[in-house]
């Protein structure tokens, strides 16, 4: 920190904030710290008062706080992410459209490694809308040393994925077959197709073909057939799904699959639940716990189907840390730490 004349202060970096008064009118700070003195603050400086400033000289090695943290934001920001304007040494990032947060975790942990930065991020895999914060990016300091902010670089070049990105939804054409011949034959009323059909249309998909169908093998081929035949994107079974020699929803998901991902997984509710690919078409299983359960994996695997990635056996086995629901009074989810 330096002691300089007024005059000879633009392009300096204020030390401390600097108070104007106005005598029965107002009390507040003119200047923050952090800010770069021009020549347009000298006369009202001098009107303040001040004829000496406690000022740090930015280097030709440093950026000021300011351009520090557009320089880090810019650097890690993704696909369908905005920049807020700097502020106070910090850039706040925000979603442009509806979709899927993906922050690459490892590379978060190597970013708040540097000395004199810091980014905090909303979790991986939060379901975001158009205008969301995604992150803030701070430096602490009031200059930032250029080098820093390089070796930052040349690991986000290394990585080759943005730390921060929205993956958007896409309006996919669901085709939903809801099995169990007590609901084919009237016995019981269908309560379990509107629940999938709201979770569905709340990521701007629709289900374009929605059958009912026994417990009965060939029955159930058939109408799968009938329903892939209508171009869908997505093709969902609901109910089934357990160990019951009645329940054939399995092995028919399994007799049209090319790649079974998973039968059961580590998560609670929805631990019978069946994931498997034709090809490139998303075949899912979804055990009945869903009619009861607000929250089930469910949950978990759409938004990333929205999002068209691939279900993976490793992203199925990752969700055991955290995936037992607490069955709240109140379903409080997505805010709370069921499947983060």
């Amino acid at each position: 920190m330096e002691k300089i004349a007024v005059e000879k202060a633009v392009g300096s970096v204020l030390a401390h904030d600097l108070t104007r008064i106005v005598k029965g009118k107002s009390k507040g700070v003119a200047f923050r710290k952090g800010h770069v003195v021009g020549e347009s603050d000298i006369p009202v400086l001098k009107d303040m008062g001040k004829n000496h400033l406690y000022v740090f000289e930015l280097s030709d090695n440093a950026l000021h706080e300011n351009d520090g943290a557009v320089f880090l934001a810019t650097l890690l920001e993704g696909p369908h992410v905005e920049r807020a304007e700097p502020a106070e040494g910090k850039v706040s990032l925000f979603s442009s459209c509806t979709g899927l947060l993906d922050i690459d975790v490892e590379l978060l942990k190597r970013v708040n490694g540097a000395e004199g930065v810091i980014v905090a991020t909303r979790h991986t895999d939060s379901i975001v809308q158009k205008g969301d914060m995604l992150a803030g990016v701070k430096i602490i300091p009031l200059t930032i040393g250029k080098e820093v902010l390089s070796d930052i670089e040349r690991s986000v070049v290394r990585e080759g994925t943005p730390l921060v990105q929205v993956r958007p939804f896409h309006p996919l054409k669901v085709g939903l077959i809801m099995t169990g011949s007590e609901v084919f034959e009237g016995r019981i009323k269908d309560t379990f197709s509107d629940v999938i059909e709201q979770k569905i249309a709340s990521l701007g998909g629709q289900v374009v073909k929605k059958i009912y169908a026994p417990d009965e093998r060939d029955f159930l081929h058939d109408k799968a057939e009938m329903v892939m035949a209508e171009d869908v994107d997505l093709l969902v079974f609901a109910g089934g799904m357990s160990v019951d020699p009645d329940d054939l929803t399995p092995s028919v998901i399994a007799h049209f699959a090319t790649d079974i991902i998973t039968y059961g997984s580590p998560v609670l509710p929805g631990a019978m639940f069946m994931m498997a690919y034709r090809e490139s078409l998303p075949i899912i299983g979804v055990p009945a716990c869903g009619m009861f359960h607000k929250t089930t994996m469910l949950d978990l695997v759409l938004p990333r189907l929205f999002a068209k990635d691939r279900i993976s056996g490793d992203f199925i086995v990752n969700k055991a840390h955290g995936g037992l629901c607490l069955n709240c009074p109140e379903c409080l989810y997505p805010h709370c730490p069921f499947g983060k």
